[in-house]
């Protein structure tokens, strides 16, 4: 038994088995609590249960497949907490699974793999959109999956995932112009097999939005007209003609520490670690610097990943004067998180080059343990963040 653990903890995907398993164990003695619906779960559960009653489309303003996903949970494991959210947790449990392989893909060191992908997987903002039945984590763990096929050259698989996040949430663009900057800038090989899957996309996208559709409602509806108000109705959502407490301009994610309370017994609430919160501006800029001057890969990744999660978004909210939310930054913690690991792999080279390895390390360790104290004080197991009422 003994070597059986031995060889065990000696597989070169232990820790990422052992942080899979504890964000497992959190959701799992989590996802039981409230017996309520938390903020948006209210419209979402509500319409799977339209749906499995032979209802009418609902939110008309996302695509389908994320409500699909949770209609599915419900229908598979009953109209309970645990059918409300155990799609979200399994979507979440998947993320995980690909920012760790989008590491290896791009080369990052095996320990910097583990440690961002436990500063990944524990990451408040993430972590929490994982524990509702909202529409955002199948979005960000399949632009994820998207990413992984992509920077493993397998193009078409990229292109079918990615068209799988947009049907769930349209930022998952946002991701697409990642992996389009990426390609023009490091790749511009197999340009044949790249526009061809673009056009297969296309068409799966106008098939599958209507296709969902049929399936939630038994309603063919017009892909054209479907996709028109898709794009439509987020963009009059305004602070000119609309209003919420928790309503911010996209700079305001970065600029200023937000709180957006979701339920307060437990005390679910969006923010960000502060240790990814302080780190996403300084990181994309030495990404952006590492990746266009010295043409590093990972860097130009990062980088990209968080230029059109984040810095798009701000450019749009000032031509368009959209309101958002802080639990709109959850696809933009797995960028910064990997832009933290390039980071953390030059300081380590550099380190060893100077005989000063054991004072990074132990920075790295201090670095790590401040981010998971922040965890727990943010999340629903402690309830230790002040958040006025």
């Amino acid at each position: 038994m003994k070597e059986k653990l031995r060889s065990f903890r000696r597989w070169p995907h232990f820790w990422l088995a052992v942080i899979i398993t504890v964000s497992a164990l959190l959701h799992l003695g989590l996802m039981w609590f409230p017996n309520e619906l938390v903020l948006d779960e209210q419209y979402y559960i509500e319409g799977a249960r339209s749906y499995l009653e032979g209802g009418a489309l609902q939110q008309p303003e996302h695509p389908s497949l994320g409500k699909a996903f949770i209609t599915a949970g419900v229908w598979l494991f009953g109209d309970n907490q645990f059918g409300w959210r155990f799609m979200p947790v399994l979507f979440g449990l998947a993320a995980i699974l690909f920012f760790y392989l989008i590491c290896r893909e791009l080369k990052l060191s095996p320990t910097v793999t583990n440690i961002v992908t436990a500063l990944f997987a524990f990451e408040n903002s993430a972590f929490l959109m994982a524990s509702v039945a909202m529409l955002d984590i199948f979005s960000i763990a399949l632009m994820l999956g998207g990413f992984w096929a992509y920077l493993g050259r397998r193009y078409p698989l990229a292109a079918a995932i990615l068209v799988l996040a947009l049907l769930c949430k349209l930022t998952a663009a946002l991701g697409i112009v990642a992996v389009g900057l990426h390609w023009l800038f490091f790749r511009r090989d197999r340009l044949l097999t790249v526009a061809a899957s673009g056009l297969v996309a296309y068409l799966g996208i106008m098939a599958l939005i209507p296709l969902t559709e049929v399936v939630l409602t038994g309603t063919w509806n017009n892909p054209f007209t479907r996709i028109g108000e898709i794009i439509y109705i987020p963009t009059t959502i305004t602070f000119e003609n609309s209003s919420h407490p928790s309503a911010i301009h996209p700079w305001q994610w970065v600029l200023t520490y937000q709180v957006m309370p979701f339920w307060w017994t437990p005390q679910y609430i969006s923010a960000i670690n502060p240790t990814i919160w302080l780190a996403t501006l300084p990181t994309f800029f030495f990404t952006a610097w590492l990746g266009l001057s010295k043409k590093q890969e990972a860097a130009y990744f990062a980088a990209a990943w968080i230029f059109t999660t984040l810095i798009v978004w701000i450019i749009l909210g000032f031509i368009t004067d959209r309101i958002t939310y802080i639990f709109y930054f959850a696809p933009v913690a797995g960028g910064v998180a990997l832009a933290i690991g390039v980071f953390m792999d030059k300081a380590v080279n550099w380190g060893q080059e100077r005989g000063r390895g054991r004072l990074v390390t132990r920075l790295i360790a201090v670095f790590v343990i401040i981010h998971l104290l922040f965890f727990l004080a943010l999340s629903p197991f402690t309830g230790l963040w002040p958040v006025s009422a």
